[in-house]
């Protein structure tokens, strides 16, 4: 959103990813700070914050509705949910973004319970499926945003991207498939061994290797972080080896200049914090498609 808003405050729980926003937004320029605060339902927002804003963005825990977890849905205590809609009903914004799992259709209660509180708030509420490939993003990554608008129904944002940007294409500015890159994190016999269990256990029919010539499959804040058998990697141009990704790359398949991945190291934030955060961030490319659509919808109002 920077580069489009003159201002943009983020909340986050976790100090680390509050250091972390405010170095990326210094980096990407614009007038911009960072909250420390962990939303509740009593105190959905910290002191201090904008209180007339034209945007509320929110992306609420996924681990409640995700796959790969156990699917407790509204009923796990990490649903975020509540603590956002109050913080909706408490600034009563022209426009509010929620984003979350495509996974999230599965909870229809959830669903349902989102789309009414914002109707009765007098929104007009949409809910559209984004694939961030469609917008430049080097990786194939589906959404599920909702969008609620006081002044008028919000569609999703036209394509941005005529044809599918690459692995490739995205990384070989680093050299990333050159099959004597980042020998360090070629995987061993084993963890290739971990990976082909799981793979034969959860029915995956094709290969998950990342190559050169299509765009990658999702980042998630978890298959980059150490080896488990959804570990993402690379394969070289050797056709044989395979390895883990740098925290660089790992950035630029999100939207993210190598730099400003370096920029948090120097910083002395872990890889793995970097990761993670990567994991659960919105494509760069993605949000900023997003962020112009709905500043088009406030200048056509």
């Amino acid at each position: 959103f920077v580069g489009t808003f003159t201002n943009i405050e983020a909340v986050e729980k976790s100090a680390v990813r509050v250091f972390m926003h405010r170095i990326l937004m210094e980096l990407a320029g614009g007038n911009s700070q960072a909250h420390a605060h962990a939303s509740t339902v009593d105190e959905p927002l910290p002191d201090g914050v904008g209180r007339s804003p034209w945007v509320l963005a929110a992306g609420a825990p996924c681990q409640p509705f995700s796959r790969m977890g156990k699917q407790l849905g509204a009923a796990d205590v990490r649903n975020g949910y509540p603590a956002a809609m109050a913080a909706v009903r408490d600034l009563q914004p022209p426009i509010v973004l929620l984003e979350q799992v495509e996974n999230v259709i599965l909870h229809t209660d959830v669903v349902r319970d989102i789309v009414q509180e914002l109707r009765s708030l007098q929104y007009f509420v949409r809910v559209h499926v984004c694939n961030a490939v469609h917008y430049g993003t080097p990786q194939v990554r589906v959404r599920l945003v909702f969008v609620a608008c006081k002044f008028m129904p919000i569609d999703a944002p036209p394509w941005t991207a005529v044809e599918a940007v690459t692995a490739g294409e995205a990384l070989d500015p680093l050299g990333s498939f050159a099959a004597d890159s980042h020998p360090e994190l070629v995987l061993t016999e084993e963890q290739l061994d971990v990976i082909k269990r799981f793979e034969l256990q959860s029915r995956v029919r094709r290969s998950r290797d990342l190559v050169r010539s299509l765009p990658s499959r999702g980042v998630t804040a978890t298959n980059n972080v150490g080896v488990t058998g959804s570990t993402m990697r690379l394969l070289l141009d050797d056709g044989t080896t395979r390895r883990r990704l740098t925290e660089a790359e790992v950035g630029v398949l999100q939207g993210f200049p190598p730099e400003h991945i370096e920029a948090l190291l120097q910083a002395g934030i872990s890889g793995r914090q970097i990761m993670l955060a990567l994991g659960d961030a919105v494509p760069v490319q993605l949000s900023r498609a997003w962020a112009r659509h709905l500043w088009s919808c406030i200048e056509e109002w």
